[in-house]
């Protein structure tokens, strides 16, 4: 559902401004010259969403494929990197990105849809502001605990939902606030026995936090844990899938493969005002252990990692004016330390490390007299990753690099409903500890992977009219030693590879009760010389869309509709393009009685029971592996307000 400026019920329904605060601080989204989608808390309320990664794919048009780790639980592929997606792009949380120091994901799904103020999502070029990885763009998610609010009502709800494949999730959420204090609590369990065997999952989670606000500072605090645990059922080849899509491959179920995984979070961070100067300071630190059984080359493999990242940074932007026009300079630094013991089974066991050391600055010129507005910026960031095998007590891996980035953007303000805008920059991606070839011939000695950078250019469109607004853009980004997994050698620094094409968005208040939102996409991702020149990227589909119809056709009720399609792509791994993911649409359709003292809801997730698997991968052994996606399931929810 759109959010709606106020109007009386005989004027026209009209789209409100978003404010964006994935540039670092607050602004709002018709002055960048960057292509944002906000999600707002009306969105995330009134469209049936269950998990933050739901929200990406169903209301943000991102790309997004069943995680292999099992779980209610997806990989977001923002910016068409396959099987390196989690490591192309930036996950922000409150105001803090995380860097994992090897291949594990982050899982969106354990976030609390009941804290999640807004979600921003930013497509191109972004490693100014968040570094290492921040290729395809930024996912800025923002809680309760960091939320510009200043007032906060007391309330609370419980809810209770029940599903096919014996799905089941209870949730509890609570408010309070009093004279600039703000309190938010939520806590979730969920459980699952999954469509396929040996898919049956359970997690839960809890969610702690406060604010102090006064008149010119604020200070915020935040904690989390979470615990999941997910069985795996693993690939299927084709005759396999084609015979029981719900199967489990053989070995994974004789193994009873599984992760079992938890995390804690907990967080500060202070904002302030002195002399003009806007000050913010973030410390984060984030506890994660797992242990999986899996299978490799179909034996028992299983591991024990135990992970901690802390994250400080600090930052001040000032603005004040000049004779060309109002400008504003933001300085940051930033530290990020990530230190991993792992115990396996069979390949080994060591201690890994990987830290980073930034700064970087933005200034936007903005001149009223021509509608302009003039950004640059700069970073420098040292990076080091390590490993130590503690069997031989020996420096395993060892790079240290240091890269910079840089971004250029200008936007004019064509008259009152239109602005464009062009932007340029470069990019950089060190590759991960888990990244790391090895020799094929003993001792198996790690071969360093290049850097992977990238030059990106982009020009781009936006309109807000009264109940339209519409953005888009064309992009290319130009890369080189972009990291891989090829799975007959391993991870590997590619040719010389491009992507460029076209995205768009479109929102439309068709009446006071009815709102389209549609989301598309083109691109062609392909080599651009070597051994497979003229070919196209794996796991890159050209096309891509998404509409939403939102009908609020009664007062309490409403109905939305939602498709997403996918063209054709290659299996991960197929360089020489000759095994395809075929194309499909998936519609859901989300139903809502909601009255003052209660709600229901009932979500129907691919109506129309569409077959597809929208991940497939190559193997060592040069077969093929297929993931089923699942196929129709039906979830209703009762939620009670305790106002």
């Amino acid at each position: 559902m759109a959010v709606y400026a106020q109007t009386n019920d005989n004027e026209t329904p009209e789209l409100a401004p978003y404010i964006v605060t994935a540039t670092r601080y607050p602004e709002e989204q018709q002055k960048l010259a960057a292509f944002v989608t906000v999600l707002t808390q009306e969105d995330l309320k009134n469209t049936g969403v269950r998990t933050v990664n739901e929200a990406l794919m169903t209301l943000g048009g991102v790309m997004g494929r069943k995680s292999l780790y099992g779980g209610n639980e997806f990989t977001i592929d923002l910016g068409g990197f396959g099987d390196t997606a989690n490591s192309n792009m930036a996950i922000v949380i409150d105001g803090v990105i995380f860097k994992n120091g090897d291949d594990s994901e982050i899982r969106l799904s354990n976030i609390s849809m009941d804290e999640v103020e807004r979600i921003e999502i930013q497509r191109g070029s972004s490693s100014v502001l968040y570094g290492e990885g921040a290729v395809g763009g930024v996912i800025n998610i923002i809680t309760r605990a960091s939320s510009l609010y200043s007032t906060v009502r007391n309330k609370a709800n419980i809810e209770a939902g029940f599903g096919s494949y014996a799905s089941r999730e209870i949730r509890a959420n609570a408010t309070y606030g009093k004279d600039g204090v703000n309190l938010f609590a939520s806590s979730a369990k969920a459980e699952s026995d999954g469509f396929r065997a040996n898919s049956n999952s359970y997690s839960n989670s809890n969610n702690l936090g406060m604010q102090f606000i006064g008149e010119s500072a604020r200070i915020g605090a935040s904690f989390s844990n979470g615990n999941e645990y997910a069985k795996t059922p693993g690939a299927l080849t084709l005759s396999q899938y084609q015979a029981n899509r719900n199967q489990a491959n053989a070995t994974n179920l004789a193994l009873g493969t599984y992760i079992d995984a938890a995390s804690t979070s907990v967080g500060v961070f202070a904002e302030t005002d002195v002399n003009g100067f806007q000050w913010r300071t973030d410390v984060k630190r984030r506890e994660r252990g797992y242990y999986f059984l899996d299978q490799s080359g179909g034996s028992a493999s299983s591991a024990k990692h135990a992970t901690v990242n802390d994250i400080y940074g600090v930052s001040t932007n000032k603005n004040w004016s000049t004779v060309w026009g109002n400008n504003r300079l933001l300085l940051g630094l930033e530290k990020s330390t990530w230190d991993q013991r792992r115990i396996t089974s069979g390949f080994g066991n060591y201690t890994n490390s990987a830290g980073s050391y930034a700064i970087f600055l933005k200034n936007d010129l903005e001149t009223e007299s021509t509608g302009s507005r003039l950004t640059v910026g700069y970073r420098a960031e040292k990076l080091d990753k390590k490993s130590i095998d503690e069997d031989t007590s020996s420096n395993l891996y060892l790079n240290d690099d240091a890269q910079s980035a840089w971004e250029i953007g200008f936007l004019k303000k064509i008259n009152q409903n239109n602005s464009v805008w062009v932007k340029a920059g470069s990019q950089y991606r060190m590759a991960n500890l888990d990244e790391q070839s090895y020799e094929v011939i003993s001792p198996y000695r790690p071969v360093a992977l290049n850097t992977q950078t990238s030059v990106d250019k982009e020009i781009g469109w936006r309109v807000k009219v009264p109940s339209t607004q519409l953005e888009s853009r064309i992009f290319s980004s130009d890369f080189k030693n972009e990291i891989v997994y090829d799975p007959t050698i391993g991870n590997i620094n590619l040719d010389p590879t491009n992507r460029r094409g076209v995205d768009a968005s479109i929102q439309q208040l068709v009446s006071r009760t009815i709102n389209l939102q549609a989301n598309v996409g083109y691109m062609q991702a392909s080599f651009q010389s070597g051994t497979y020149k003229g070919n196209t990227i794996p796991l890159v589909p050209s096309q891509k869309a998404q509409l939403r119809v939102n009908w609020n056709f009664l007062p309490e009720q409403t109905i939305s509709l939602s498709s997403t399609f996918l063209s054709e792509q290659f299996f991960a791994g197929n360089f020489s393009n000759t095994y395809k993911i075929p194309s499909y649409t998936v519609t859901d359709i989300f139903y809502q009685y909601k009255s003052p003292d209660w709600e229901f809801q009932l979500i129907v997730k691919n109506a129309f029971d569409k077959d597809y698997y929208s991940y497939a991968t190559m193997v060592w052994n040069g077969t093929t592996g297929l993931y089923p996606d699942m196929k129709r399931s039906i979830f209703a929810v009762y939620k009670y307000y305790l106002n």
